[in-house]
């Protein structure tokens, strides 16, 4: 009797430092803009369902969108700097700052995915 062979596993997929914050940022985008894509539809359902109301009655729902955010190039040279704690949300290689991104972009897609 022969064990049949497992199939072939890929290799994962690696990326820099650099590579990764880029890909972070891309999804803290991309999350960004569905959010403010469903507020803006429910701000319009509620502004359509005010329109039915008398006018002593009608409420202006107010709409608060995410910013979003922009991707900005990174910054590996805090070490060189007086003041390194100013760019730290920039440097792809402090893990403090990783952790901070791929927390923010969980906080968007589940929020995105709730809504």
């Amino acid at each position: 009797m022969s064990v049949p062979d497992k199939p072939p596993t890929e290799p994962t997929l690696t990326l820099d430092p650099i590579s990764e914050w880029r890909a972070w940022q891309a999804l803290s985008i991309i999350y960004t803009v569905l959010l403010n894509r469903q507020i803006r539809r429910r701000w319009l359902l509620e502004h359509k369902c005010m329109e039915d109301r008398p006018l002593s009655q009608r409420f202006r729902p107010v709409i608060l969108l995410e910013v979003v955010p922009t991707i900005h190039k990174p910054n590996t040279t805090t070490k060189f700097n007086k003041n390194p704690t100013k760019n730290q949300a920039y440097n792809p290689y402090n893990p403090t700052t990783m952790a901070t991104l791929r927390t923010k972009v969980a906080l968007l897609r589940t929020t995105s995915k709730r809504a």
